[in-house]
């Protein structure tokens, strides 16, 4: 599936998909809360940003309000 991200079209999986039509029903989202989705907040090309990026994944996620 395609998706447009920032003004750029980006291919995504079926799971990811899923997840961000799920969000759309939630009201902070709808509202503004920003989405955190690794697939698409990391560069998946570039083996330093994913090593740099997994090691803070803690700290994210504890620091999310809801993680779904």
């Amino acid at each position: 599936k395609k998706i447009i991200l920032d003004g750029k079209v980006v291919q995504i999986g079926a799971n990811l998909e899923k997840a961000l039509r799920a969000a759309r029903d939630i009201p902070e989202v709808h509202n503004g809360m920003r989405i955190w989705a690794d697939a698409l907040c990391i560069n998946q090309t570039d083996p330093e940003e994913k090593a740099f990026e997994v090691k803070r994944m803690g700290e994210i996620y504890q620091k999310a309000e809801r993680v779904i």
